[in-house]
This record gives C-alpha cells, sequence and structure tokens, in this order.
C-alpha cells in the first residue's frame, strides 16, 4: 500500500472502484433501522447469499465487532476469509475495506526491483489463430474465457470490458483474447459459442459477441439467425455452418484447454498466464496490468491473483477457482454416513454434497464414476455421502431426506443415483415416484418424508461442515485434505495416490 501514496490517481482510482462496488452491490440495500447488530449481521448475511453470490456458494458469519464508526463482520466464502463493513444503521454495506494510510514512499527503482524479482504462478496459453483485439506485439495478453448465458460475462461486458478497452487494448499496450467455455447448466451457451464462430467465418465476431451480450435475456433456439441477419450476413453460409455445428472441436477445445489451465467457471482470464476469476471489477484488472507492464510492485507472490468478492458461473467462492487447500482437517467425522468400499481402506474420502447443486451432479457425471472404478471398487477407498443442503436450493434438503428414508429400506444408493439423474424433477411429489420405482414400501417411505423424521440427520450434516470450513458444495476431505468444487478426476488421483503411498 505504501506505492499509493507517490499515486494519488490510484487513490482516486481505489475510491471510485469502492464506491461503484458499492453502489452496484447495495442495489436495494435499504436502511434495516436496527439497533441489534445481530441483526443487522444477518441481514448483510442474506444479502450478500442472495444478492451478491447467487448461488455460487454460501457466506457465513464468523464475527461482528464495531470498528472506526462501522460494524466489522469477519465472513467466510468458500474457505477464504472476508473483512466486510456495514454502517450501524444497516443503510449501506461495504465488500471490503481499503486503509489508504501508509508511512513512508517506495520509489521507481523499488518497484522495477520488486517486479523483477518476484515470481508469480503462470500457466502457459497458446493464443495463435485465436480470435482477438489489440496488438499482437502487445506486452499483456488477457484471455477472457467466457459463457454467453453467463450472467457474470454480461456483468463484465457491461461494467468492465470497455474500460479495459479504451485504456489499454486500443492503445496497443494489450491483447485481449476470446476462448469459450459454455457451461452444460446453459443450454443457450454453446449454440451461441457456435453462432459466434459462424459470424466470425465473415468477420463479425465482435459484433455478433456484443448482440448477445446487449440481448442475453433473449437467447432462444430461434434467434441466432435473426442476429445474423441484423449483421447483415450471409445466411446461407451462417445457416449452413451453424446448423452442422461446424466449429463445435474448436468449443470443446477451447473448454476442455480451459480447465487443464485452472478454469472452472465464467469469466474466466488468464492475464499474461495469470488466473483471475469472476466479474471482477475494472481496479483488479488494472492493478494486473500495470503489474506486468513494470508500472507497479507484484502482489499475490507465488499463487493465483484473485481480488475481493465477484460473481461467476461455476465460480464456487464466486472469487476463485475450485482449489485443494493446504491445511489438513483431522479427524474428520463420517458419522456413520452411508459409503462405498472397504470400511478398512486407507483412505477415506468424505463428501458433502447438495442434491440440487449443479457443480454436484458435475462431479457425479463426470468424476465419481472414475472413483468408484479405480478407487472404490478396488477396496483403496471408503467413499462417505454427507449431506450439506444449500438454503438457496429449495429441494436439496428433502432430497437428502429421501435418500436417508430410502437407506431405512437398505436403498439409500439407489436413489441417490436417481436424484442427481433427474436433478431438474426433485420436488417431493417426485421422490415420492421414484420411491415407487425403487420398489420401496410407498406408505412406510412416504411418512418417513412427511414426518420430517431425518430433517435433523441432515442439518447434523450441515452443521458439521461448517464446522469444517465448509461453505459451497462439493466439498471434499481426503484423508482430512480439502478439495474444493467439481475437480476433475485428475486432481482427485493426485492426492489419492499420495495418501497410498505415504
Amino acid at each position: 500500500m505504501h506505492y499509493i501514496k507517490e499515486n494519488p490517481w490510484q487513490v482516486i482510482t481505489i475510491i471510485l472502484g469502492l464506491l461503484l462496488i458499492a453502489s452496484i452491490f447495495t442495489n436495494g440495500f435499504n436502511s434495516l433501522n436496527l439497533s441489534d447488530k445481530n441483526k443487522i449481521a444477518d441481514k448483510a448475511i442474506n444479502f450478500i447469499n442472495n444478492e451478491l453470490l447467487q448461488g455460487q456458494a454460501t457466506a457465513t458469519l464468523n464475527s461482528i465487532i464495531s470498528e472506526k464508526g462501522l460494524y466489522k463482520l469477519d465472513v467466510n466464502v468458500a474457505g477464504q476469509k472476508i473483512d466486510t463493513y456495514i454502517t450501524k444503521d444497516g443503510s449501506l454495506l461495504f465488500p471490503q475495506g481499503i486503509p489508504i494510510e501508509a508511512s513512508d514512499s517506495i520509489s521507481t527503482s523499488d518497484v522495477t526491483q520488486s517486479t523483477q524479482g518476484s515470481e508469480v504462478s503462470r500457466v502457459s496459453i497458446d493464443v495463435e489463430g485465436a480470435i482477438s483485439e489489440g496488438s499482437e506485439n502487445a506486452k499483456v495478453v488477457i484471455v477472457e474465457y467466457l459463457d454467453f448465458q453467463c450472467p457474470f460475462c454480461k456483468r463484465f461486458f457491461d461494467q468492465t470490458l470497455s474500460q479495459i478497452k479504451s485504456k489499454y487494448v486500443n492503445t496497443g499496450k494489450v491483447r485481449f483474447v476470446y476462448k469459450h467455455f459454455p457451461l452444460d447448466f446453459h443450454p443457450y451457451a454453446e449454440p451461441a459459442a457456435l453462432a459466434s464462430e459462424c459470424a466470425n467465418e465473415q468477420g463479425k465476431f465482435l459484433e455478433y459477441h456484443d448482440l448477445i451480450f446487449k440481448n442475453q435475456e433473449q437467447l432462444s433456439d430461434t434467434i441466432y439467425s435473426i442476429w445474423a441477419q441484423q449483421l447483415n450476413l450471409d445466411m446461407s453460409k451462417f445457416n449452413d455452418c451453424f446448423n452442422s455445428k461446424k466449429y463445435l472441436d474448436k468449443i470443446k477445445s477451447d473448454y476442455n484447454e480451459g480447465q487443464s489451465k485452472g478454469i472452472s467457471g465464467t469469466p474466466g482470464f488468464l492475464i499474461n498466464g495469470r488466473l483471475l476469476s469472476g466479474a471482477q471489477p475494472y481496479s483488479a484488472f488494472e492493478q494486473i496490468i500495470e503489474e506486468e507492464l513494470g508500472n507497479r510492485p507484484v502482489t499475490n507472490v507465488g499463487s493465483a491473483q484473485t481480488a475481493g468478492s465477484a460473481g461467476g458461473c461455476g465460480i464456487p467462492s464466486g472469487d476463485a477457482p475450485a482449489q485443494i487447500v493446504d491445511d489438513v482437517v483431522e479427524d474428520v467425522n463420517q458419522d456413520d454416513d452411508p459409503f462405498l468400499g472397504d470400511k478398512n481402506a486407507k483412505v477415506v474420502i468424505v463428501s458433502f454434497e447438495d442434491y440440487q447443486c449443479p457443480f454436484c451432479k458435475r462431479a457425479f457425471d463426470e468424476t465419481f464414476p472414475l472413483l468408484k472404478k479405480e478407487y472404490i471398487d478396488t477396496g483403496k477407498v471408503k467413499y462417505v455421502y454427507r449431506d450439506f443442503p444449500l438454503s438457496f436450493h429449495p429441494f436439496a434438503q428433502k432430497a437428502a431426506e429421501a435418500a436417508e428414508c430410502a437407506d431405512d429400506q437398505g436403498k439409500y444408493w439407489e436413489m441417490h443415483d436417481l436424484i442427481f439423474n433427474n436433478q431438474d424433477a426433485i420436488e417431493v411429489s417426485d421422490l415420492k415416484q421414484y420411491a415407487s420405482q425403487l420398489g420401496l414400501n410407498s406408505n412406510e417411505f412416504n411418512n418417513c418424508l412427511d414426518s420430517g423424521k431425518y430433517t435433523q440427520e441432515v442439518q447434523k450434516d450441515f452443521n458439521e461442515g461448517q464446522n469444517y470450513g465448509v461453505s459451497g458444495t462439493p466439498t471434499f476431505f481426503i484423508n482430512g485434505k480439502r478439495l474444493v468444487g467439481a475437480q476433475p478426476y485428475s486432481a482427485f488421483k493426485l492426492i489419492i495416490d499420495q495418501e497410498l503411498n505415504s
């Protein structure tokens, strides 16, 4: 923070950025007129979960204290500690406080030395032939992995992209590269990506890209040709390209490449190989770009760059990719919950999941079958399922109870699989229908589910998960080592093999 004193424009940028964030994040956060600080804290946490994170993770309150005329909330979001502030009348919420008092200034030579002597975590990325704006010889390359249906990608487009273009891309300092990362729970994301590539054949990618984000709410099966007509494209050529899914392999290649580079949600960015996740404010991009240009000291040395709390589609914490957390939680309780594999296996995986969470389904579809085949069925791993129903998933609690009720009749895992295989239909009536499909005694199952027999059992799992630092789903503990998010199979394999060989 010493550098700020030498740079008054940076102070102004930070203040304006903070005010912008506050104005965006506190839209509708009206005065609460509450005298009880705990009530204010509860209201703030509910607002953060419902309006800011919007289903990407869960914020929980660690503590609240009075500081500098405000209430300071120590908030946990996906294992990350965030200090958030709220006025004592409950009228304004500030996502983060920035200390602007500093002591000695730092010289230009110190900045250069700090930049040159620091090492940040980077990944290499191939941008040859990629769709881009700006000079190909620019010192800084930003690669965006985008999903055209993701509201946070639209937020980045609306609030931040134009500023980056104006200051850096149009001046030759930054090359901005576009790549695709269509998430499977956004049905229009892949077709939109295909359409944009077909527009690119006729030199209109950027125009089509902008049309999509300006009219994102209109995405549908029939809109793509309409937008192509608006751009005066050759419709015969466009329709042939789109209907044949000509660029599907390219889009899948972008997606797979992104995953291999640590992208787990959208928008995801690599700035000279440095990861920045979520719809971050302009100031977050400016900081890294200026570092890469050699104008500021490098921050967050040795780790992926993140900045504050920003929303993202598919990003468990909203501000960072799913990750392996270095600390080990000793003696994670298995609570006699259902498990698969050898009860005496050397490696125990305890998963905390939510039946309505799309990322839990992704893990179930893509990773769990491989784990089961290689490790669980061979007796190397014991896999324990525990419940962590998030409050903004209205069907998750009853789905968890339904699995427990099915367990009374020896069909826990069959119900578990049915729920995930039919995640879009898990209301109580659906759950009772699944019980019939499994040949369960319907009266016994229905009485169990309707009576709330296992409500407290499910809540116990949730509470213990919070005690272990779980704040989003899925979260896994592999012999106590925490793995957060719908990680690829390779991430599990790395830890399991280490534990088996230890």
